[in-house]
């Protein structure tokens, strides 16, 4: 039983280490089904949020790394009522989503008051597949997922929502992308991690693609 133990209330109840003693990290996946079955069948979702984990701000959306390991990671979004998400891609990293409901949109089940979202998953999306959800942004109470990734080249943590080829969710968004990829070509909500603001010109110049 959890209980106060100190005058000082502020004082840590729980040992990460003693409370995961049990988890034990595999550093062999394969694929990244392979780590989505580990992490959701077999570790039960531990929220092992990595200490240099920052909040990922957008126009419609707040992300944040609740478990790292080489290339693999896994993000909780919570995605802003009235959300739209136009077609973008990610390059260089596959992904898996995992709703976890929220937003009065769907019907709870009684017996824990949940929503009968939880659980439904968008299997694999290849690396730099252009996907999109809610065109008509029907969702207006927003929702809650997690985002189950593998990066191609293993990088230092960051949101994948910064890691962006498409259409951009507005000027925050735009920051985002521009903070993490500064020489990366960002304009007027439009991204391309994959190119650079002088590349993107000179193919302009050349008539190669559209200004």
């Amino acid at each position: 039983m959890i209980g106060p133990h100190s005058e000082n209330p502020a004082q840590s109840l729980l040992d990460p280490i003693n409370y995961y003693s049990g988890t034990l990290i595999p550093d062999n996946w394969d694929t990244l089904e392979e780590f989505f079955n580990w992490f959701v069948l077999e570790a039960k979702m531990p929220l092992m949020i990595p200490w240099n984990a920052t909040i990922a701000h957008g126009d419609d959306f707040t992300a944040i790394s609740i478990f790292k390991k080489a290339s693999y990671q896994v993000e909780m979004f919570l995605e802003h009522p009235s959300i739209c998400i136009k077609p973008h891609c990610h390059p260089n990293v596959e992904t898996i989503n995992l709703h976890l409901g929220g937003g009065e949109q769907w019907p709870s089940q009684e017996d824990y008051n949940m929503s009968t979202r939880w659980g439904t998953i968008d299997w694999k999306k290849p690396a730099g597949l252009l996907h999109g959800d809610n065109p008509s942004g029907e969702r207006f109470l927003g929702w809650c997922m997690l985002s189950f990734q593998k990066w191609v080249n293993n990088e230092p943590i960051k949101s994948v929502a910064s890691h962006w080829k498409g259409t951009t969710a507005g000027p925050i968004h735009d920051k985002l992308i521009r903070d993490h990829y500064p020489d990366s070509f960002v304009n007027n909500g439009y991204a391309d991690v994959t190119m650079s603001q002088i590349e993107h010109e000179i193919m302009v110049e050349f008539n190669l693609i559209n200004k």
